[in-house]
């Protein structure tokens, strides 16, 4: 009985009542272990909507859950089929892909055999934007391009580490005070915490995806899309960009684009994704998709 409540504690899942029995052995344990896990894990595409409108992907971004998208699908809820796909291995029930191009290849793999082939969207938040845009790239080249790539507040690849954040901090505590060393001792405790009180897998899957799509967006070289893009770069209360995302990189990387602004933190309850701020990156969304909605309802 000890041993079945430190896998719950330690793996949080629960195994079957007869894991353990007269033929027990370490090998069938483990195997029992990883089968619990594998039955737990969300599915690798999740139907966020379900309305019959034209379809719009969310891919994860770096922690490799879908949960910062929460406030920026119910906007979008009547019109648009959202789907979303989480990162691909987080937890251990698929191979985790080196580079971003493999995980682009394993989202496009999981979205076919979800039966989901054409995307008038592809959306990623942070180093999940350098994703969307390969991704959208590797649509195109099936034949399936994406109507719309949306980066929102991504890093320049190459450019991007987050254990290099010190200058950001010190330009954060310039333009806020006291506020943003508050801010930033909150972010701490709450890792520290999530570290100590999930279940041990979860929070390791947490830090190790962040800490591969951090090399991946390091290591990555973004080809052209040869379509449209819209970035979504958030700003503080004085219209000054609160991460070191360029939208001129990007811009640079598609056959046109647009930039819009969006008034939040890059991450926490005051974020431009939260339920406060997140409607307008919705509507940029759909502004920019209506002349589609339109020839749909022609």
């Amino acid at each position: 009985m000890r041993l079945y409540g430190t896998v719950q504690r330690r793996f949080g899942v629960v195994l079957p009542s007869g894991t353990i029995d007269q033929d027990f052995t370490i090998g069938r344990f483990v195997a029992a272990v990883r089968e619990a896990l594998q039955r737990a894990a969300p599915p690798l595409v999740t139907e966020m909507t379900t309305t019959d409108g034209p379809l719009i992907v969310l891919v994860s971004p770096g922690g490799g859950e879908l949960d910062r998208y929460r406030w920026l699908v119910p906007p979008l809820a009547d019109r648009f089929h959202v789907v979303g796909v989480r990162e691909p291995g987080h937890y251990g029930t698929e191979a985790r892909p080196r580079t971003m191009a493999g995980v682009s290849r394993a989202c496009l793999d999981g979205l076919r055999q979800a039966g989901f082939h054409a995307p008038v969207a592809v959306v990623g938040e942070c180093s999940g934007g350098v994703l969307a845009h390969q991704l959208a790239c590797d649509f195109a080249l099936q034949g399936r391009r994406p109507e719309l790539a949306v980066l929102l507040d991504t890093p320049v690849p190459g450019r991007f580490d987050p254990q290099a954040e010190p200058e950001q901090l010190a330009s954060l505590v310039r333009r806020r005070g006291r506020n943003a060393v508050a801010l930033a001792k909150m972010q701490a405790q709450w890792n520290w915490h999530r570290v100590r009180h999930e279940p041990a897998p979860v929070a390791l899957a947490h830090s190790m995806t962040l800490r591969n799509n951090a090399r991946r967006v390091r290591e990555a070289r973004p080809s052209f899309f040869d379509g449209h893009l819209l970035y979504v770069q958030a700003v503080d209360d004085h219209g000054e960009a609160v991460t070191s995302g360029s939208p001129d990189y990007w811009r640079g990387r598609a056959r046109s684009a647009i930039v819009v602004t969006a008034s939040g933190t890059h991450v926490g309850t005051e974020s431009f994704l939260s339920q406060s701020n997140a409607g307008v990156t919705a509507d940029a969304i759909a502004r920019e998709l209506e002349p589609l909605l339109e020839a749909d309802t022609r």
